[in-house]
């Protein structure tokens, strides 16, 4: 009986245990190929601050550092609302929290959904232990910091009420919000957007699923500082007439299932470059050639 007993603890331990021991492994086996390389010729933005040896996504105030000090002019950052309306760097409030904050990080999304502690103000989201000593932000304390590195431009993906929350950057920081490039995600918020006064204005194709008839249509009427679309879904026939517009046309990932090696690789970005794709959301690669940012004419 007591053998049995022993048994039966011991499958119990593999079941429990099993996954998330796999799931580590994978994980360091994955970052242990994580590379960061120079490139040129192609437009480089930062992505979600910028990659770090933790991990990309992070949107944390060293990633930042650390992709200003490596030259780039474009970084992009993820804004979220709290459940009280106040504007958080962080992706989202699924994967990217369970990632840096929850301590979850290491099981699936149907395992941790009852588990789930928001923080409900700005306050409390910047009380919490960010992963690996790492200093999360308010939208107050980026705009404080892109005051102090004037040689940044910030591309900004707004996850909930872009247009509400663009106004809400430009009425509290008119100065520092003009250097702010917002993407919007359906034709029908452009007008709004630059009506509060943004000149650069980035059109990204994720949300909306737009057909190429309909994007071409878009860019046609529209002054756009750049087209950005997943790699999933640009077709020639986009970058082509965008081309012919003098649009340039950024690619990111999508729902590519290998995060931490998809658009980090100079051979994977002179491979789009040959298709015409001018820029790249990036995680890894950095600026090879320091460039003056692009500016509104």
């Amino acid at each position: 009986m007591k053998r049995s007993r022993i048994w039966l603890y011991s499958v119990v331990a593999v079941v429990l245990c099993g996954p998330p021991a796999l799931l580590v492994g994978l994980e360091h086996r994955a970052k242990s190929a994580l590379t960061f390389a120079p490139y040129d010729g192609m437009t480089l933005i930062s992505h979600a601050g910028g990659g770090l040896e933790f991990g990309m996504k992070s949107n944390a105030k060293e990633a930042f550092d650390l992709s200003a000090s490596r030259g780039f002019q474009y970084i992009e950052a993820d804004f979220s609302q709290t459940p009280s309306g106040e504007l958080v760097l962080i992706h989202n409030w699924d994967k990217a929290w369970h990632n840096w904050f929850s301590g979850l990080h290491y099981f699936p999304d149907r395992w941790t959904k009852g588990h789930l502690k928001l923080p409900e103000t700005a306050d409390a989201f910047l009380a919490k232990d960010m992963r690996h000593g790492l200093t999360q932000m308010s939208a107050k304390d980026l705009m404080e910091w892109l005051e102090a590195h004037p040689q940044i431009r910030l591309i900004t993906d707004i996850k909930d009420n872009p247009v509400e929350n663009l106004t809400q950057l430009r009425e509290r920081f008119p100065e520092t919000s003009q250097r702010l490039i917002p993407q919007i995600y359906h034709p029908d918020e452009y007008d709004a957007v630059r009506a509060l006064g943004y000149e650069d204005i980035i059109f990204t194709a994720y949300r909306s699923k737009l057909p190429d008839d309909d994007i071409i249509a878009f860019i046609d009427q529209h002054k756009i500082f750049a087209l950005t679309i997943p790699v999933e879904t640009v077709t020639d026939r986009v970058i082509q007439e965008a081309n012919a517009r003098d649009i340039p046309v950024w690619v990111h990932r999508g729902k590519n299932r290998s995060p931490y090696t998809v658009m980090n690789t100079p051979e994977f970005a002179t491979r789009w470059k040959a298709r015409g794709i001018s820029g790249l959301y990036t995680d890894y690669l950095y600026p090879a050639v320091i460039a003056p940012a692009k500016t509104a004419d």
